[in-house]
């Protein structure tokens, strides 16, 4: 199992109105789209799953994109890209993971997820979730493409703040095609954790932490020659990350936080005490994921700083 691609870190928290569309026609105001459960006013629509017979076609167009420079979209064009973006995150929060990828491009699917056909994007999307969006800058290109910047609370707990690439495809439907993260905002009062990673462990500056606020963020960097990722996710009392690989756990009991490639920066919010594993689900070169090697590590949040103590500085796996 491979738990969750998309999200990374955000700012401006809990915003809930949707004020009108041309707000933002000229870039410089935001958007505001809630990512409440689908209503009777939003339903989920999407087009059909693509085949899964790989390889997985792709649209030279929807690897040019964006073409050109860009122009500010006007209050019609706003409009368009909200609802589009507002039915994206209804068919994402919807749980029908399934039905959700088919609002993803064969090149998001391919190039950014690493799959060769939709079955696994369903697996990929378990458990995430995006609320409190926030979207600004809405750009339109020559060849219909769009770009906005997006800033919204991933799995309840991370905060992303990125630049989406919208493809609009032939069907009417828009569909992200790209992101690039941009820096998150730090949380007040936030914990700060240092976290390396390589072949085959992760190093953390603190291993049992005090967090009153809730508030932590993992610096996240790469020290090895292969890529790594950090995903930090909760257990069922007792369990551990070898139960996700022996079949002891089903993919709805884990929980994920958060997660971060290669030199990211994860804010997270709302983190309650507990314990937290950090996992590297990428394959090495023997096939096997990098966690069944031993790349696993063991994070205790706590609120009270009379139960904390200094954790071990070199973030031994457990």
């Amino acid at each position: 199992m491979r738990k969750g691609y998309l999200a990374a870190g955000i700012a401006a928290l809990l915003l809930s109105t949707v004020p009108a569309a041309a707000n933002a026609a000229n870039g410089d105001a935001p958007v505001v789209t809630s990512a409440i459960e689908p209503t009777r006013e939003r339903p989920c629509q999407a087009p059909p799953v693509p085949p899964s017979d790989p390889p997985l076609e792709v649209d030279p167009d929807q690897l040019a994109a964006p073409a050109g420079t860009g122009r500010p979209a006007d209050p019609a064009e706003t409009a368009m890209v909200q609802a589009g973006i507002d039915n994206f995150l209804a068919c994402l929060n919807s749980g029908d993971h399934r039905k959700a990828s088919a609002l993803f491009t064969p090149r998001f699917v391919r190039d950014y997820m690493g799959q060769q056909d939709y079955e696994e994007v369903s697996n990929i999307l378990g458990g995430m979730r995006i609320d409190d969006m926030r979207i600004s800058g809405v750009t339109v290109y020559a060849d219909g493409s769009f770009t906005t910047e997006g800033k919204y609370v991933a799995y309840g707990h991370s905060l992303v703040n990125e630049r989406q690439y919208w493809w609009r495809d032939d069907d009417g439907y828009l569909k992200l095609n790209w992101t690039e993260a941009l820096p998150s905002e730090i949380p007040r009062h936030a914990v700060r954790v240092a976290v390396d990673m390589g072949e085959y462990f992760f190093r953390l500056s603190q291993t049992r932490i005090c967090a009153p606020a809730g508030t932590v963020v993992l610096d996240i960097r790469n020290v090895g020659a292969e890529p790594h990722e950090a995903i930090l996710v909760q257990l069922p009392d007792g369990a551990t990350p070898a139960d996700i690989f022996n079949g002891r756990l089903t993919p709805d009991q884990v929980r994920t936080i958060g997660q971060g490639g290669a030199n990211a920066v994860l804010s997270l919010v709302r983190v309650r005490p507990g314990t937290y594993w950090l996992i590297d689900f990428i394959p090495a070169p023997d096939g096997v994921p990098h966690a069944v090697h031993g790349q696993v590590a063991r994070l205790t949040v706590e609120r009270q700083a009379s139960a904390c103590s200094q954790g071990n500085p070199e973030g031994e796996v457990e």
